[in-house]
């Protein structure tokens, strides 16, 4: 979108999002999974279609869904808590580092690292 006094448009590539979402989950205590794995299952979409890492994203898309998949600590107290706290932080980086609303921020705890608990006894 060109509004009336814009320069331009802005675009941002499926890849910086996905890449700026991974960084925001990694460092949410009781995430056990390092950048280079968040960053596989990073997924965005825009309504039901999946978009692919070479699309580029208008700044101004009402429509963008972000959905990630985590392992969490079995330590942690809540594997919920650490889900929704993924969620706000990858909402708030989008919103402040590029500017992007996301419609939603899916979160799917995908596995849990019992080996904090084994090492324990």
């Amino acid at each position: 979108m060109n509004t009336e006094g814009s320069p331009g448009f802005i675009r941002l590539s499926v890849t910086t999002i996905a890449e700026v979402a991974a960084r925001a989950a990694v460092h949410v205590e009781g995430v056990r999974d390092d950048f280079e794995r968040l960053l596989k299952t990073v997924e965005l979409f825009r309504g039901e279609d999946a978009l692919p890492h070479g699309e580029k994203v208008p700044l101004e898309t009402q429509d963008l869904v972000v959905r990630l998949r985590i392992t969490v600590s079995a330590s942690a107290p809540s594997f919920f808590l650490v889900a929704q706290r993924v969620q706000r932080s990858v909402f708030d980086a989008l919103y402040s580092r590029l500017g992007i609303v996301p419609s939603r921020v899916h979160v799917e705890v995908q596995n849990v690292d019992w080996s904090d608990l084994d090492e324990r006894g």
